[in-house]
């Protein structure tokens, strides 16, 4: 085979080859962060214990911004290269379309604040007396059918979108615009609802369930779901049926004694 020869005075493009020596490595364990540091050859010299915040301070050289975020945020957390975006909703008088049976009835009611969460497609949303300023103001379970016990809403056939900067207020919308009926709510609540609609203001001595706020903001909650079986997490496989639990109950009876 002839020889492709190359063009007098051209010389060929040097071929790019990264630099897989390492300066720095960071291991890290359940308990503790390490560095490790390598000399020019790429073998490694020391290895120390540091703190997460030293390494995440490290990398706010290459810079990082948030963008426009929704009014009201919370808190803003990026993992595993996915949002979570909390936000609070101001308490005030709300529309609710009330699924009874075959009749889909209307009630404008009082309704406290609420934080309200979205992390990919799942949604969690917590009643918030005030505006939490502090790790420990208390959060309580939402007054609204449809969410469980944990603050995880029960999306059903809403097309919930993909949280995001520019997508949780739309979520926000759905779910108070969306039709609310049984599912997750004993009567209780239902007539809470109900005996509200000449009422001007939510009476905060119904919240229930108080949690810090850190422990939503962190995810530090342990209740488990519950609710219809094969939702997204929902069935925690305790042998509890979730439906009469949502109607009757811990206990299975439908009175409050």
């Amino acid at each position: 085979m002839p020889k492709t020869k190359n063009p007098a005075g051209r010389k060929s493009a040097p071929v790019f080859e990264p630099d897989r020596i390492p300066r720095a490595t960071i291991t890290l364990t359940d308990e503790s962060v390490w560095l490790t540091r390598h000399d020019r050859t790429g073998a490694p010299t020391a290895t120390y214990p540091v703190s997460a915040a030293s390494v995440a301070n490290a990398f706010n050289q290459f810079g990082a911004s948030t963008g426009l975020l929704p009014a009201n945020t919370l808190f803003w957390q990026s993992r595993g290269g996915q949002l979570r975006i909390g936000v609070y909703i101001q308490p005030g008088r709300r529309t609710l379309h009330i699924r009874l049976g075959n009749k889909l009835e209307h009630w404008t009611v009082p309704l406290p604040g609420f934080v309200f969460i979205g992390s990919g497609a799942h949604y969690t949303i917590h009643a918030a007396p005030a505006r939490p300023v502090s790790d420990a103001d208390p959060l309580y379970h939402c007054p609204l059918p449809n969410v469980y016990y944990n603050g995880r809403i029960y999306v059903g056939t809403v097309p919930f979108p993909v949280c995001g900067m520019d997508t949780i207020a739309q979520a926000i919308a759905l779910f108070f615009e969306s039709e609310f009926n049984h599912d997750l709510a004993d009567a209780d609540t239902l007539n809470l609802l109900k005996s509200l609609r000449d009422k001007r203001t939510f009476p905060t001595k119904h919240l229930s369930s108080p949690i810090p706020f850190a422990d939503v903001m962190t995810e530090r909650r342990t209740t488990s779901d519950y609710g219809p079986i094969g939702d997204q997490g929902g069935d925690d496989d305790d042998g509890i049926d979730p439906y009469e639990l949502a109607y009757n109950g811990p206990d299975g009876d439908d009175d409050d004694d």
